[in-house]
């Protein structure tokens, strides 16, 4: 462990300047308590043997007054400093020596900034506990050689509980977020058992030596004011063996997280320590808005892989994290919505051992819009099952669904398709991807053109929201809404007096539920949306879809949408200025009635596709 310590010292601090400056400061951080406990001992030789001194001699107790008052200002003076520049200090010396490091990831440097403050308190309790060990023995040599045996074995054990836990947080690495994977919760209980398995063994070595200065002190050994000095660095120098612990193993969790590189950023440890924590946080009036840094980079990414493994209560611990002492910026904001989201989708259900679905959908923009955040909610209400977040593009390599959407283009050899559909018929669909439905024949014709299967099945999963998301509808408000495409933020609609213009943004299932009560309170919904568009049309909810120039031709998305679900070209969308109140938008409006027998063909879909994918998983 020590050795560890030596070589993360070296590492982080490479510039020789820096490590000169960080060793002065680590060791006045350590010196600090040393120097407030002789003072102590001045104050309980005045207190004690204060008033017969005075008799004998007034003027040497006003002048040992005097260099009690001296030294207890400079001891506090010094405390001062050293927690208003510690940061800074530590800032600058890692900046410097950063400069001789290589370029790396903004996740590596987070976990450097978390090791080099581990290691500031791990190297400031190690220099307290020498010092404290040194003063003892000033003060009683014979006491303070047996205090010396204590601590030392006590360092000994917590040294060998260090090397478990670095055991443990390689293990944790490995597994990963593999199903079976050691869970969360167990993960942290480890690291704060071991943590405080250490601070147990210093609180029954503490009594050991408060024992032995007892005995001392009866023996007539020891004076009045060195067994009270005694007694109180006792206690001081066995809670830093205690926070010596503490820091050990969290530690160990930086060192293997640091050890395993980029390769493992989705991996982590929820009990994330990176903040300074001297900070204090300020009242609500006082609070700044947050600027961007790596640390809280790291944050947010720690969060949403919380969420996206199914802790909320973690979500919250880190969203608490990203608030401490700052306003957080609306990205953060709208990622913790996010990853509130994975985690209601990702949580255990009643039966604990049912398997987990794997799920790939269009997450972002963050907070996410409901025509893809809807897929995860329905397959979870389908079938009673965790859903698990597939990142798009990415390498997968374990079998993973594929509803809702025009995603298609993102299916492998893993992916299992069902529902979703092509943007254009010249996509590329990888042809060893099992597909067992499809939104439309032009996305079936397109999966023929790339050598893929013949595919009869057809249906937008999202129309089953009717059934699986049950919404209570109330009346009309005699308006409008409307609602853009996430991707036409920028086109300049005017809307007027008979449109409201609606955000589609609703990713936990709360706020999907929601904004369908809300857009069913409307007349009707005018939408760019093709989403928004089928959604409508699974509630019966009144819909004329636009499209505007200069955005995107999704005439094949509509156009297979209608043919799969069995529509009529009316509810194509229709080409319009971006001024709307130029047109009659309820003589527009549309509400198709999807036939049962398509609702019951996509749901038969669905269970296949979920058939499937256990098969393959469980194999």
């Amino acid at each position: 462990m020590y050795r560890d310590f030596f070589r993360a010292f070296t590492d982080l601090f490479s510039a020789r300047r820096s490590r000169g400056e960080i060793a002065a400061l680590l060791l006045v951080m350590a010196l600090l308590p040393v120097s407030e406990l002789v003072v102590t001992h001045m104050f309980s030789r005045l207190i004690l043997a204060g008033a017969k001194q005075y008799d004998e001699d007034p003027r040497g107790v006003l002048v040992s007054g005097a260099i009690f008052f001296a030294a207890f200002a400079l001891s506090r003076a010094l405390h001062h400093v050293v927690r208003l520049n510690r940061v800074r200090v530590f800032r600058r010396g890692f900046e410097r020596s950063g400069e001789e490091r290589p370029a790396s990831p903004a996740s590596t440097e987070a976990w450097s900034w978390a090791a080099a403050f581990e290691l500031s308190t791990a190297l400031v309790s190690l220099i307290q506990i020498v010092a404290f060990c040194s003063l003892f023995t000033y003060l009683d040599p014979a006491f303070g050689l047996a205090n010396l045996l204590i601590a030392a074995g006590v360092l000994w054990l917590v040294a060998a509980i260090y090397h478990r836990q670095l055991s443990h947080q390689v293990a944790y690495l490995a597994e990963g977020n593999k199903p079976g994977s050691t869970k969360v919760g167990d993960r942290v209980g480890k690291r704060i058992r071991d943590a405080e398995l250490g601070a147990i063994v210093a609180s029954l070595a503490m009594a050991v030596s408060l024992g032995l200065v007892l005995v001392r002190a009866i023996q007539g050994g020891l004076s009045g004011p060195d067994a009270i000095v005694l007694f109180i660095g006792l206690r001081m120098l066995y809670s830093q063996v205690g926070n010596l612990s503490a820091s050990a193993m969290r530690f160990a969790r930086v060192k293997a997280r640091l050890a395993a590189g980029s390769k493992n950023v989705d991996v982590i440890d929820p009990d994330d320590e990176f903040a300074d924590p001297d900070t204090e946080i300020e009242d609500a009036g006082d609070l700044q808005p947050a600027r961007p840094t790596a640390h809280r980079t790291q944050l947010v990414s720690q969060m949403m892989v919380a969420g996206q493994r199914g802790d909320l209560e973690l979500v919250g611990r880190y969203a608490g994290r990203l608030s401490s002492g700052v306003i957080p910026t609306e990205a953060e904001v709208n990622a913790r919505t996010a990853a509130e989201a994975f985690a209601q989708l990702a949580a255990p259900t009643t039966d604990e051992d049912v398997l987990p679905l794997s799920l790939l959908w269009w997450a972002r923009p963050f907070p996410g819009a409901v025509g893809n955040w809807v897929s995860p909610l329905l397959l979870r209400r389908i079938t009673d099952r965790p859903v698990l977040f597939q990142t798009p593009n990415a390498a997968a390599v374990t079998p993973h669904l594929l509803m809702v959407g025009s995603v298609i283009a993102s299916a492998h050899e893993q992916s299992i398709v069902v529902g979703t559909g092509a943007l254009n018929a010249g996509v590329k669909v990888d042809p060893a991807a099992h597909v067992v439905s499809v939104r439309g024949p032009l996305t079936a014709a397109a999966l023929r053109a790339a050598g893929g299967p013949s595919v009869e099945s057809f249906g937008d999963p999202t129309l089953l929201a009717g059934r699986h998301l049950p919404v209570q509808l109330g009346g009309t408000n005699g308006r409008l809404a409307f609602v853009r495409h996430v991707s036409h933020g920028d086109v300049p609609v005017s809307t007027g007096s008979q449109l409201e213009e609606i955000s589609p943004l609703a990713s936990q299932p709360e706020q999907i539920e929601a904004l369908v009560r809300r857009l069913g309170s409307f007349d009707g919904v005018v939408t760019s949306d093709a989403g928004t568009m089928v959604l409508c049309h699974a509630y019966g909810i009144p819909c004329a879809a636009v499209t505007f120039d200069g955005t995107e031709d999704l005439d094949f998305v509509y156009r297979d949408y209608a043919l799969g679900a069995g529509l009529g070209e009316d509810v194509l969308p229709q080409p319009a200025a971006p001024d709307l109140r130029k047109v009659d938008w309820h003589s527009r409006l549309h509400a198709p009635r999807i036939e049962p027998g398509v609702l019951d063909e996509i749901q038969a879909a669905v269970d296949r596709a979920v058939r499937v994918y256990s098969e393959r998983v469980t194999s």
